[in-house]
């Protein structure tokens, strides 16, 4: 099996400033598969004070986009294919990634969405978890409320519970200026992602306030 056709690779000039001394920088590369069909797949990566933490972080963003560009090999031209790997928040010291891929295959019935986060200390590069945020006697009752928001979500339909319980321990989120926004894979298609928004205001009881979040309670 022939290597994949690489066209060219295109680094925009477009940085995007940040607090902290957080840059992100947009880069893409278009490439043809076996058959000849033609993607791009862009990506971000960051430029930070702490060099090692930026070559740690920035070896996760392209390990993402190489993995996408070999996945795509044995695309047919009628394919959809739609994947990124983004930075969607950098500021307070706080690096969130969004890693997603679009897929249709001519014929089938529906495309399929598959997704990951990522949340790093920008400062030191170290990963952070959901559970790094959260008191550990508040952990129990911040689970509650969000699955009673998932339930507001699907008041209208039926949805498979124990679907989303499963995935309360390994929770994937990221930050945004507005709070924290936690990601569940759907249970079919037509909710491949179910985002829930939790507030700072609302996370607040079950915050470990002079943590990690400490600059977002000041």
């Amino acid at each position: 099996m022939r290597l994949l056709s690489f066209l060219f690779l295109l680094f925009t000039l477009q940085v995007t400033a940040q607090t902290d001394h957080i840059r992100v920088i947009h880069k893409q590369q278009r490439f043809k598969s076996d058959s000849g069909a033609t993607f791009i797949v862009p990506w971000d990566e960051v430029e930070l004070p702490n060099k090692k933490a930026e070559k740690t972080i920035n070896e996760v963003l392209t390990l993402y986009a190489r993995n996408y560009i070999r996945s795509a090999h044995g695309y047919e031209q009628t394919t959809e294919y739609s994947p990124k790997c983004k930075v969607v928040y950098a500021k307070h010291g706080f690096i969130s990634i969004f890693s997603t891929a679009y897929i249709y295959e001519k014929g089938a019935a529906h495309g399929w969405t598959e997704f990951n986060t990522l949340n790093y200390n920008a400062l030191t590069g170290q990963q952070i978890n959901f559970r790094n945020f959260i008191r550990p006697d508040r952990l129990s009752s911040l689970e509650d409320l969000l699955m009673h928001k998932l339930t507001e979500r699907f008041r209208d339909f039926d949805f498979d519970r124990q679907h989303y319980l499963r995935q309360l321990k390994g929770l994937q989120f990221s930050l945004s200026d507005k709070g924290i926004e936690v990601l569940f894979a759907g249970d079919t298609y037509a909710t491949a992602i179910m985002d829930i928004l939790i507030t700072y205001a609302e996370l607040e009881p079950f915050a470990n306030k002079q943590g990690l979040l400490k600059p977002f309670y000041q």
